[in-house]
């Protein structure tokens, strides 16, 4: 059971402003219909183009190897996430150290355009936020933000941006963003399956798990079910989930969400077999 205080520090903790901001944008992603001027491109229903499919494509983080290459014709239309805007201050008892992804070479600018406004929100109001606390004499407080690719292969590009921000204790938060490089389009967890029952399986599957690693390993620990259920919602599971590289459904969660800080974020492979008959296709698992 989470006593009062975690639950009053994991609240505060979770005013980091990415899951309202990366949720707007997978559903506007998702939702988008495919522009006239890309007859060539191969659309679903959700789709939104985001990575051209002429070339075979690989994200470049360093910005110098990046713009090299676009100096190659054969390899100008490269993706690129790189670093953009960047905050960094620090005083006696407050640091931040803020970067920005900003993406480049997307066939679509305007989806472009949407993925990088984001970021750049997230990070104004983490730095906005930032600069409250250093006009609080004697708050301690740092924040801080980055970016790595969990995936990129032939088909697939999964992105996780993640902030920590530190008081008594610091606390992470992880997003994702899983891209189909070869259709051009963001992926929804809800894209995957045939309708909503997928939830109360994954859900079922999750809790499971917990109780038998509880059972043969005492250093772990879950909340009870009623404690955890936030986190089971649709709305969450769409941010947390990618795919990995063995075609597998991976859930993760964020510190505190279904168990104590000490344990960190969290994550549970979904066996194929569990969800498969809830599957459109297996396109994406396998």
């Amino acid at each position: 059971m989470i006593n009062k205080k975690m639950a009053k520090l994991r609240q505060e903790y979770k005013n980091v402003p990415i899951p309202d901001e990366l949720t707007a944008l997978v559903q506007q992603a998702v939702q988008k219909k495919p522009k006239k001027s890309y007859p060539f491109l191969l659309w679903g229903t959700c789709s939104a183009a985001v990575i051209c499919l002429i070339f075979t494509f690989t994200v470049v983080t360093n910005s110098t190897v990046a713009n090299a290459m676009r100096n190659v014709p054969v390899l100008n239309q490269v993706v690129a996430v790189l670093t953009g805007q960047t905050y960094a201050d620090k005083s006696k008892n407050t640091e931040a150290d803020i970067k920005t992804p900003k993406v480049e070479g997307l066939a679509d600018s305007e989806l472009e355009k949407q993925i990088n406004d984001h970021y750049i929100k997230t990070s104004e109001e983490l730095y906005k936020e930032y600069k409250s606390y250093v006009s609080k004499k004697g708050e301690h407080y740092a924040v801080s933000s980055s970016y790595d690719e969990i995936l990129n292969t032939e088909r697939l590009l999964v992105v996780r941006f993640s902030v920590e921000k530190t008081m008594a204790s610091s606390y992470t938060e992880n997003e994702y963003i899983t891209l189909d490089k070869k259709e051009q389009k963001l992926i929804g967890l809800h894209n995957l399956f045939k309708d909503g029952d997928y939830t109360t399986i994954i859900k079922n599957y999750i809790l499971q798990e917990m109780k038998n690693e509880m059972k043969h390993d005492p250093n772990k620990i879950y909340w009870d079910e009623s404690e955890i259920s936030p986190a089971m919602t649709a709305e969450n599971l769409e941010n947390h989930f990618y795919i990995n590289e063995k075609n597998k459904l991976v859930i993760m969660f964020n510190e505190y969400d279904v168990a104590p800080g000490y344990m960190g974020p969290v994550g549970f492979i979904i066996p194929t077999k569990v969800i498969e008959d809830e599957l459109i296709n297996h396109d994406y698992i396998k």
